[in-house]
């Protein structure tokens, strides 16, 4: 299991990864508990710590450590309640009454459950409400109360209906509460209930469920085809049942046994029927639970005894004795372990009864201090980000290069599946994306109708103000429409209006396929966000207006297509040289960059300097000068092509280029090897003491390296280039950026 992941996942997150995660692999979450536990986030982090603590009594109640629990669960409760983590509440209210229930505490267990209940109802949670019904079901089914038992088991069903198929393991759940409902109806003289439940059953596919549920639907048939009379069928589903329990797994195997021969013996079969069964049981004894060997034993003994049998009869009944003593002296151990139990809560109760007030109030105004204090920092962090964002906004005129730095932030700091950044056209009563991306990858350009009254995004239009998920007023709405009516149906999602001044120019709205993964803090910090994005979108409005306006004064259709052309052409070819120009080589180092990330490799960028151009062009003319260039630029992107690099006329007498998959020392060769290919081109130039034209450059290698992180390394090219000018001209100066991996 990857620590990094749940080191950055919030307490909801938290909630709905860590345990189930855990329960998966129990040696591996044991694993992942203790790295947890020594990650500085789980001492500086009150919330996190708990989610860890109550994933680690998850799995010491798996592991039957039941004494260990009590107090861990009884503590962990006090604490998450302070911190209002009432999901974490209830998990640990149910760890504890199964803990008190396995050691023969059945009144302080049912009263557990029952707080998970309450729980559950008061802070309008259904996650753990059906899961605590089935156990005080199953409570009472231990002690034969069925009325009881087929109560609970009811609620169980009905609790996990209402709460929906999206809950984790709903398909299980519901295939083991009715299981448990048609394995009792027997009892109950329902009979007439069960083709009404297991017709629901087979609804859900039981044959696809896990092994341990599918053995509970089996075993449940078994109960119900002896009650209606088909001996045979019951007989094939025990079988069934039977195969789904691992070999090593004594105490199931008995108690299905038990189940059958009991019923087997209630409806008077022939002891040849499943004596084959019982028999097979004699050389087991499962010791630590001698109650579960009891009717088998008996059953072994009883046939011993029909068939005058007189030496086995003897053998078996010392067994059978055995048994019964184990049984007794286990009950006496957990009566005796109970009696310390609560000797031990009564000793702890005498002194919190001295300290209570004093200790609850420090612990929660430590619990207090602690949460404070990570607001605080989330604050911090959240204005030192925001800040950098404006900064960002306002140092750059590219509105990709903006975008990608606000979204690249916006994905790291609130969880999301989707980020939409659209703009209004009202003279053309449409709303359109420039930015719309769906699990990380950009997609084509969508309309909207401003008026189309099943869209959130007019919705948020007209009503000029943020909308949410977050916001129960506007539940209804999420309800009934598709968040994004395009691509897949996220169930959060945050609207926002961008203003300047009194006119919305545009909407940004971020969406999650998970429910309620939005908060207040979510809103606030979009909120803090807007004016920075209503910048950026400000300035791609006025882009499109005077691209418009520029159109709007082609005079006909071939001269529009004549000028599209050429501006297509200019867009990324330089007129003189023909090679790419600074745009188009911006934007295919962007895509170079997630080229190297992608192969893990190295990026180098060259930046290349006629020397003394001015001094050419005065002494032989512009026209030598542009010829100049046309050669330069040739070997430039001649030698770029060898390693299927990038080569493009930054401005001027200068020249960009880039590639990946080299060396320092490779790259650096490179650039000499273009340099000297100029030098040998021997173009005349008497004003320098070298009597020809040469070239300065400057390289930078960097590796691993993000989009914001583009202009750092063409600025340090740059410098490079600089300083191999400063040092005498005609020279090669690299410098790496970062750390070079081997």
């Amino acid at each position: 299991m990857d620590i990094t992941k749940y080191i950055t996942m919030n307490a909801g997150e938290l909630y709905h990864h860590l345990i189930s995660d855990a329960m998966a692999d129990i040696s591996s979450g044991q694993i992942l508990i203790e790295e947890l536990k020594k990650n500085p986030r789980y001492q500086a982090d009150f919330e996190f710590r708990m989610s860890v603590e109550t994933t680690d009594a998850v799995i010491l109640s798996i592991s039957g450590e039941y004494s260990k629990i009590i107090p861990i669960c009884t503590e962990l409760i006090e604490k998450t309640s302070a911190l209002e983590m009432w999901q974490l509440v209830s998990t640990n209210w149910n760890l504890l009454g199964a803990a008190y229930v396995s050691l023969g505490m059945y009144e302080r267990g049912l009263e557990c459950y029952h707080n998970v209940i309450k729980n559950e109802k008061k802070h309008d949670l259904v996650a753990m409400t059906s899961l605590a019904y089935n156990n005080i079901a199953i409570l009472y089914l231990n002690f034969h109360e069925y009325e009881k038992a087929y109560k609970y088991l009811n609620r169980a069903v009905n609790a996990l209906e209402i709460s929906g198929p999206d809950q984790p393991r709903y398909h299980s759940k519901m295939i083991l509460y009715l299981s448990n409902l048609i394995s009792i109806l027997g009892k109950m003289n329902k009979l007439a209930e069960g083709p009404v439940l297991l017709h629901k059953i087979r609804q859900l596919s039981p044959e696809n469920a896990d092994q341990a549920t599918k053995h509970s639907y089996y075993a449940a048939l078994m109960h119900y085809f002896f009650y209606i009379g088909d001996y045979q069928k019951a007989s094939d589903h025990y079988f069934k049942s039977k195969s789904f329990i691992d070999e090593k797994n004594l105490i199931y195997r008995f108690v299905l046994l038990g189940h059958y021969i009991e019923l087997c013996d209630q409806f008077q079969l022939d002891q040849s029927f499943y004596l084959d069964e019982i028999l097979s049981m004699e050389s087991l004894y499962y010791s630590d639970r001698a109650w579960a060997n009891v009717p088998v034993y008996k059953q072994i003994r009883k046939y011993y005894k029909s068939i005058n049998d007189q030496e086995h009869f003897e053998q078996i009944s010392d067994k059978y004795i055995r048994l019964l003593e184990q049984d007794t002296e286990n009950i006496r151990m957990r009566q005796c372990q109970a009696l310390y139990i609560v000797e031990d809560l009564i000793d702890n109760s005498a002194n919190i009864d001295e300290v209570l007030s004093k200790n609850i109030e420090l612990k929660l105004i430590a619990a207090e201090a602690v949460h404070h204090k990570n607001l605080l920092q989330e604050a911090y962090s959240q204005i030192e980000m925001i800040n950098e964002l404006g900064k960002k906004m306002t140092s750059s005129l590219n509105l990709s290069e903006v975008i990608d730095s606000i979204y690249n932030n916006l994905k790291n700091n609130v969880p999301m599946s989707s980020f939409i950044l659209m703009v209004v056209e009202p003279e053309l009563e449409r709303m359109r994306t420039v930015a719309y991306y769906e699990y990380d990858i950009l997609q084509p350009e969508i309309y909207w109708n401003l008026n189309d009254n099943n869209s959130m995004f007019a919705e948020c239009y007209h009503k000029n103000k943020i909308i949410s998920t977050v916001d129960k007023d506007y539940l209804r709405f999420f309800q009934s429409r598709k968040a994004m009516q395009a691509g897949t149906t996220m169930e959060s999602a945050i609207y926002m209006p961008l203003s300047v001044g009194d006119t919305i120019i545009g909407l940004c709205s971020i969406q999650s396929e998970q429910p309620h993964i939005y908060t207040s803090k979510h809103l606030e910090f979009l909120s803090e966000l807007s004016p920075y994005l209503s910048i950026a979108l400000n300035n791609a409005i006025h882009s499109w207006t005077l691209q418009k306006e520029i159109q709007s004064h082609l005079k006909t259709q071939l001269e529009l297509k004549d000028a599209n052309y050429r501006l297509e052409r200019m867009s990324s070819i330089d007129g003189l040289t023909q090679v790419s120009n600074r745009r188009d080589f911006d934007v295919k180092l962007l895509e170079l960059i997630d080229t190297a990330n992608t192969k893990k490799t190295t990026i180098s960028v060259f930046m290349l300097d006629i020397d003394n151009f001015k001094q050419f062009n005065d002494t032989y003319g512009h026209l030598q000068g542009d010829e100049a260039l046309k050669k330069t630029a040739t070997v430039f992107q001649k030698n770029l092509d060898t390693v299927e690099g990038l080569s493009a006329r930054f401005g001027g007498e200068e020249f960009i280029g880039a590639c990946i998959g080299l060396s320092p020392e490779e790259s650096e060769q490179l650039a000499d090897k273009i340099r000297q290919d100029i030098y040998n081109l021997n173009i005349e130039h008497k004003t320098v003491s070298r009597q020809r034209m040469t070239v300065s450059i400057g390289v930078v290698i960097a590796q691993n390296i993000d989009h914001s992180q583009k202009s750092d390394i063409m600025k340090l090219a740059d410098d490079c280039l600089y300083r191999a000018k400063e040092s005498g001209r005609n020279k090669v100066i690299t410098e790496i950026y970062g750390n070079i991996l081997a």
